[in-house]
């Protein structure tokens, strides 16, 4: 619903006819979403410790296994990614590591890879065709520089084990 605002010069005589009831109910009702409780009420993220609004906040998701690849979607620049995530189980610690970025801007996505041996290679289908660009060694890249690649923003990050033969 747009929202409009008016200066005395806008003001035409004589007034015009009072709002509908649907109108009236359509700003009440907006009214009682934008205000509601679940909007304000904050609570500590289970990963970062900083203050969210429960609205913005998911559960956390339980395995019984540790899976073979998982893709997170990032929605804030005020994040830090981590190369690799741990988990326990069964007496033993799990881990899987980042082996891809994508990256959106302009209406266009891009993506970068990271191989198994940690070479970085950098993909755009516009401008790399089917190939791709060596990157360099991921154990150069910062979290701050993974946020951002060649003016697009990260979307997703792809981590993954690495099976054995």
């Amino acid at each position: 619903m747009q929202k409009h605002y008016f200066s005395k010069k806008d003001v035409k005589f004589p007034p015009p006819p009072p709002p509908s009831a649907e109108l009236y109910q359509n700003i009440v009702s907006d009214f009682c979403v934008d205000t509601s409780s679940e909007v304000f009420e904050e609570a500590g993220c289970a990963v970062c410790g900083k203050l969210t609004p429960i609205c913005e906040m998911e559960e956390p998701i339980n395995f019984k296994s540790v899976p073979n690849v998982l893709v997170f979607k990032i929605n804030s620049r005020n994040i830090k990614v981590s190369k690799t995530l741990k988990f326990e189980q069964k007496d033993e610690t799990v881990t899987i590591g980042v082996r891809g970025l994508i990256y959106h801007g302009d209406f266009h996505f891009t993506s970068r890879i990271i191989g198994t041996d940690g070479i970085v290679w950098y993909h755009d289908g516009m401008t790399t065709g089917s190939g791709c660009e060596n990157e360099g060694d991921f154990d150069k890249f910062s979290s701050k520089s993974m946020l951002k690649c060649k003016g697009k923003k990260l979307i997703l990050v792809v981590y993954a084990r690495v099976m054995s033969p």
